[in-house]
């Protein structure tokens, strides 16, 4: 949640009207952060929606991945969140999370584009595209054997042990994933919470290999330029500012 409440604040910043839609659970963690960019004048807010919580099988307060850490539980809240999104006013685009695959849906019956936002980076996209395309790992019996990542732009040499279960065979998440590859292909584009010099060889590649629409706009944390920014940033410590001073002056 926080890059993307980051990206909204940054677009904010350059005049663009930013609406986060989230719940009131989560939207009190960056309630101070945002209530100060909307008092120096940036068009930003918050449009608070329920989640059908009992319907899909969820606790009261299970809001966030923080609170259903297991696959299961995750699956049980992308579905609550896909039951409860409500647009208010038809906006210019969606900007939404790569793991909610029906955001595109709802932007093409709107009418407005749909774009992606991914935590991961290009090198490490660029790695997952290709073995699911050319399956260098079938026929490798071991799990240690080292196998080669064809066509990218160094020698990249991975075993089977270092892949997850759903490339190495069937899994109950499959057609979810099939689903996120299929959204993200349809999106306008993908913004990544990276920077074109940490990889500028998988950031071309990924463009025009891959023909896709990309903008690293990383690392969104540094936008928390001011201390109260940075102090409130994420779930609140047990440490106070106070006790940190303390304890580098003992």
């Amino acid at each position: 949640m926080m890059p993307m409440v980051d990206i909204a604040r940054e677009f904010s910043s350059h005049g663009v009207k930013s609406t986060i839609i989230t719940t009131a659970t989560n939207a009190a963690r960056f309630k101070n952060v945002i209530d100060r960019d909307a008092g120096s004048g940036r068009r930003i807010a918050f449009q608070m929606v329920s989640l059908p919580m009992e319907e899909v099988g969820l606790p009261p307060g299970c809001e966030n991945l923080i609170a259903a850490p297991t696959p299961q539980s995750a699956m049980k809240l992308h579905r609550a969140i896909e039951m409860s999104f409500v647009i208010q006013h038809c906006p210019d685009a969606i900007v939404s999370d790569v793991r909610y695959p029906w955001a595109v849906d709802l932007a093409e019956k709107l009418g407005i584009s749909r774009i992606a936002f991914s935590g991961s980076c290009f090198f490490s996209d660029c790695i997952a595209h290709y073995v699911r395309e050319y399956r260098p790992h079938e026929g490798i019996e071991s799990e240690s054997q080292e196998f080669l990542v064809p066509t990218l732009p160094d020698k990249i040499v991975l075993t089977r042990s270092q892949l997850p279960d759903l490339v190495k065979g069937k899994t109950d998440f499959d057609e979810l994933f099939e689903k996120l590859r299929e959204a993200e292909r349809r999106s306008f584009g993908v913004l990544y919470n990276s920077f074109y010099e940490l990889g500028p060889a998988y950031a071309d590649y990924f463009r025009k290999e891959m023909k896709r629409r990309t903008w690293h706009i990383g690392p969104l944390s540094l936008f928390n330029r001011e201390l109260d920014d940075k102090a409130e940033r994420g779930d609140r410590t047990s440490v106070n500012a106070h006790k940190c001073l303390s304890w580098l002056n003992l």
